[in-house]
């Protein structure tokens, strides 16, 4: 199974699963053959300053 990284927003989500369809049609299999993992990153998690100070 191919997996497919991608942030957690909602743009970035409807994307993940655009490339999916995309990949899975241009393949010829399913759509569970890629996994779509949501990927965080500190700066996901510190929003109430620049990361460098963090």
């Amino acid at each position: 199974m191919a997996v497919i990284g991608t942030r957690g927003s909602p743009l970035a989500l409807t994307q993940a699963h655009e490339v999916r369809s995309r990949l899975a049609q241009a393949h010829g299999v399913s759509q569970d053959a890629f996994a779509i993992r949501v990927i965080k990153t500190s700066g996901d998690a510190i929003q109430d300053r620049p990361l460098y100070e963090a």
